[in-house]
């Protein structure tokens, strides 16, 4: 038996889940609809509107998506990193150095945040304001948009990976 209480654990839970279904979330962006929106543009000659158009919709739709379950994973981390804090009950049943453990897996989650701003805002700019500003047909601007989606897949991957790290960091903090 246990002798962390069920909130403790189910916060335990909770955070690894949620950095693990964000992880994946996130990185199937990169391995799987990228490919499959440059494949429709080779394969299956769907304009470069049409292509951009689609981003854009699985742009919006994680924009939606993803930050609520980052900050509910976070959350979760930052009870856990709260509750083992040095002076509390916990604090004498939890690993050495567990709550900074919590507290880098609180930063390490929301860090999707200044990830997508800081190294990917160009990328994004690039491919949203291309698609505002196409009326349809434009000469030699597949390679710009081809290049800057799979920038964008890769940029995404380093995106994914912070909650997948976040995750392993609060295993090894609870350990």
């Amino acid at each position: 038996m246990s002798a962390y209480p069920p909130s403790f654990r189910i916060s335990q839970a909770l955070g690894l889940a949620g950095a693990a279904w964000l992880s994946g979330s996130i990185t199937s962006l990169s391995l799987l609809t990228i490919p499959s929106l440059l494949a429709s543009h080779s394969t299956h000659t769907i304009s470069l509107a049409t292509l951009t158009q689609q981003f854009r919709l699985v742009y919006e739709y994680g924009k939606q998506r993803m930050p609520p379950v980052a900050l509910l994973t976070a959350t979760n981390f930052l009870y856990l990193a709260w509750s083992v804090r040095p002076g509390t009950a916990l604090a004498v049943l939890a690993p050495r150095h567990s709550a900074v453990g919590y507290a880098v897996a609180v930063a390490l989650t929301v860090g999707i945040v200044p990830w997508t701003a800081a190294a990917m805002g160009r990328v994004n700019a690039g491919l949203l304001g291309w698609e505002e500003s196409v009326d349809g047909k434009r000469e030699g601007e597949e390679e710009r948009v081809v290049g800057l989606l799979r920038r964008w897949g890769w940029l995404n991957v380093g995106r994914g990976l912070l909650p997948l790290l976040g995750g392993l960091v609060s295993v090894v903090a609870g350990v």
